[in-house]
This record gives structure tokens, C-alpha cells and sequence, in this order.
């Protein structure tokens, strides 16, 4: 099935070739440079939509807004990757926490 919405951690969407490889297929930003510089990100990211802080809930609305998808998705807590669109996976990536447990006055995340 053809893709209809890409996501995106990392901030350079030009170095990833993302725009070129997909074309006009929305792409949503997010992670640390999506929060932090939430207006940047906007303006030079290249990203369709820039999404800010714990996006889980906010993806999922993009995803039933702009793939017209009806059904209800569960938010039990538990996000896994698409491993079965890879065709050679030697690796794993695995997501054990958000953010810090700190609240540090100087930290730009807190």
C-alpha cells in the first residue's frame, strides 16, 4: 500500500532527502528541535507539520484527519515501529523512556 504520511525525528528533512524521495506525501516533524525551536522548525524545517512535545496523541489525529482513517486507534501506551516495512533489518531500535526524569532550572526540556 502506498504511504500517506511520513514521520520524522531528525531536524534536516534536505540532508535526509524525505521531500525528494517522497514527494508530495505530508511529512510530520517532531523530537527535541521540533520542540524547542517549535517556530524555526515551522518556517525552515521543510516539514509539513511540526509537532511539539509528547506527540503521540497529536499524530494520531493528523493520521485520522489526513488519511481519512475512521476507526479508533487505541492509546494504551505502547507505539511500535513498522518493523515489517523493512526488507533487511539487522538492528532494533527500542524506545525505553521519554525525556528526562529531572527538572533542571537551565535545561531547555524542562
Amino acid at each position: 500500500e502506498k504511504q500517506r504520511l511520513i514521520g520524522c525525528l531528525k531536524a534536516s528533512l534536505r540532508e535526509l532527502g524525505l521531500r525528494e524521495y517522497f514527494g508530495e506525501i505530508p511529512i510530520v516533524l517532531g523530537g527535541i528541535y521540533a520542540t524547542i525551536c517549535y517556530e524555526h522548525a515551522s518556517k525552515y524545517s521543510g516539514a509539513d507539520y511540526v509537532v511539539r512535545g509528547k506527540g503521540e496523541e497529536k499524530c494520531l489525529e493528523l493520521i485520522k484527519e489526513l488519511c481519512n482513517y475512521r476507526a479508533e486507534i487505541p492509546m494504551d501506551g505502547k507505539i511500535y515501529p513498522a518493523y515489517n516495512l523493512f526488507r533487511c533489518l539487522k538492528y532494533v531500535s527500542m524506545v525505553t523512556s521519554f525525556g528526562c526524569p529531572y527538572q533542571c532550572t537551565y535545561c531547555a526540556s524542562s
